[in-house]
């Protein structure tokens, strides 16, 4: 760097003799003048010049726009004065060089304080060096431009694409964005290596979605075929831009999800995710339920052939059941004072086997026809449907001086019939499993949801927590028959009905003080018909 402007003289076209200067000459300089001092002050960059010496000479008034800081403040000062503190030293040097040595000179950026301001303004310069009449070197002009709002945009944008880039690698997917004209410009590392494209294949600036296809035709992903044609069709289908999501299992087994979504300019963003474990899951679940749905239609099919098995059966005994109790009862009657006590008492044996033989025929018969009736559901008044009940029961309400509360049962949806059948056994067992009191039985409804839940309580004998679930067994028996006489299905029968009905059936009891039957029955808002 030299320490000053030396005199070297240019040989210049300045240099032949002047032509004479006429008021004509002065006038258009002076419009020219006033023309170039507009076009200055209205300019948004501002202009400047340097003398000889390299002090500033010349500064429009824009500076003072930009830097809140008039021409005064920079005239007569070298470049040098008021840089002293930039950041970039090797560039400045650079700078300083070519304005000793005077080089024209683009685009030197450097930051610069402006009073007031939180950070340094970044500006531009240009100039180039001018030279007088007779050829000697005179200084510098040239202009500034205000490139603050610019770099700090490109800065945050720099920031951002690493923020982005940052968090493309640690998605977990893989992720390609193709611009409007089939160009990858954006994926992350995930893409490449999901797809299993070569690690150079995609180059640091992207590369044409054709190749892609090409690539991938080539290694016949898509099958036997011309490769050329393979490659437009695809890349005429990726023109569209439309929303696609399909799986695709690489030759290893892996299961990718691949997801596209058309961007607002065009292009489409893409994301690849290994879906291997969930497409195996998915696998399993798909066989299971149908190995579930093949045993719910065996045991459909096996439910009907043992409903039809049970109604034939129980149907087919009655005629020879009742041949045999009618001879057992004509022998009692015949031959009952002939034959000696033994014999007596082996005919009553027979007799009352035959008759519970037909009461477990005619109890297996009833259990059958539950749920064969094709009766539509329809509204149904529990409250009408239990009053009913209460009527059929009125002597063995009266005999056991028993008392049933019905406390405004609401409307449901099923089968009436069916629905006053179970009200029946729940009433008919209550009052036959009484302790010493008279029997109380109490019907209430609470409503759940979509549900009315039903209570039966009594304040009979009560069961055991322990026998809850075999009470409804077919056929079970916690007590001899002498002691309460019936078949054991009646509680079956019940918890068939409500299930038809899509609820549950349950005890509460703690074996002492009562018991409450508690069933869940389809609301119907609607009048009973």
């Amino acid at each position: 760097m030299t320490s000053g402007p030396n005199s070297q003289r240019v040989q210049s076209d300045s240099a032949l003799p002047a032509e004479p200067v006429t008021q004509e000459t002065k006038t258009l300089d002076r419009e020219s003048n006033e023309r170039l001092r507009d076009f200055a002050e209205a300019a948004s960059d501002w202009f400047w010049e340097m003398g000889p010496d390299l002090r500033l000479t010349y500064l429009s008034e824009r500076i003072r726009d930009v830097l809140g800081l008039g021409p005064e403040h920079f005239l007569g000062k070298r470049r040098e004065d008021y840089l002293d503190g930039t950041s970039d030293l090797e560039a400045f040097r650079a700078h300083l060089d070519d304005l000793y040595n005077r080089r024209p000179f683009r685009n030197f950026v450097f930051p610069i304080e402006k009073p007031g301001a939180e950070c340094p303004l970044i500006v531009q310069i240009n100039g180039k060096p001018f030279y007088d009449a007779d050829g000697s070197f005179a200084g510098y002009r040239g202009t500034g431009t205000d490139l603050t709002s610019l770099v700090r945009s490109e800065r945050k944008l720099e920031r951002t694409s690493a923020l982005l880039r940052t968090t493309l690698e640690h998605m977990n997917h893989g992720i390609s964005v193709t611009d409007a004209d089939l160009n990858l410009v954006l994926w992350n590392d995930d893409f490449v290596d999901l797809l299993e494209f070569p690690k150079d294949f995609v180059g640091p600036h992207g590369r044409p979605f054709a190749d892609f296809i090409r690539y991938n035709a080539e290694r016949g992903e898509y099958g036997p075929g011309d490769i050329e044609e393979q490659v437009r069709e695809r890349v005429e289908l990726a023109k569209r831009f439309e929303p696609h999501c399909f799986q695709r299992t690489r030759p290893d087994g892996v299961v990718l999800e691949i997801v596209g979504v058309p961007l607002p300019a065009g292009g489409f963003v893409t994301t690849y995710t290994d879906v291997t474990e969930r497409a195996q899951h998915q696998a399993k679940l798909k066989e299971q339920a149908d190995k579930m749905a093949e045993l719910v239609e065996d045991l459909q099919r096996s439910n009907s052939e043992l409903e039809q098995f049970a109604y034939v059966a129980s149907h087919d005994l009655q005629e020879p059941l009742r041949m045999v109790a009618s001879y057992c009862q004509l022998l009692q009657r015949r031959y009952h004072d002939t034959l000696d006590q033994d014999a007596n008492e082996f005919i009553g044996f027979a007799v009352d086997g035959a008759e519970r033989m037909q009461q477990l025929i005619n109890a297996l018969l009833s259990y059958s026809r539950v749920g064969r009736s094709d009766r539509p559901r329809r509204c149904v008044s529990l409250q009408d449907a239990a009053e009913m009940t209460c009527r059929d029961l009125q002597k063995a309400i009266e005999d056991a001086g028993a008392t049933v509360d019905i406390d405004g049962l609401p409307n449901v949806c099923g089968d009436g019939v069916e629905l006053r059948q179970l009200l029946q056994n729940l009433i008919a067992n209550a009052i036959k499993f009484r302790a010493d009191a008279p029997p109380e039985v109490r019907l209430t409804a609470t409503r759940d949801g979509s549900d009315w839940t039903i209570a039966v309580a009594d304040n009979g004998i009560g069961i055991e927590p322990e026998y809850a679930e075999r009470i409804f067994l077919i056929f079970q028996r916690l007590h001899a028959r002498d002691a309460y006489p019936g078949t054991g299905i009646g509680l079956s029968v019940c918890k068939k009905i409500v299930e038809r009905h899509g609820g549950q059936l349950r005890v509460e009891s703690d074996g002492k003080s009562g018991s409450t039957f508690l069933f869940n029955l389809p609301a119907s808002d609607k009048a009973a018909s």
